[in-house]
């Protein structure tokens, strides 16, 4: 995913609406869900 790290995440569902998206994501144990959904934030943000 352009401007993310490389946590490790698979996205195994997505659904989106005109203002907000749904993600089912496996990620490691590892990595704090936190710092994993402050990254997409950060790419997902507006201009």
């Amino acid at each position: 995913m352009r401007g993310s790290r490389n946590f490790g995440a698979v996205l195994v569902e997505f659904n989106g609406e005109h203002d907000h998206v749904h993600l089912l994501v496996h990620h490691p144990a590892e990595v704090d869900l936190s710092v994993l959904v402050d990254s997409l934030e950060g790419v997902s943000a507006p201009a």
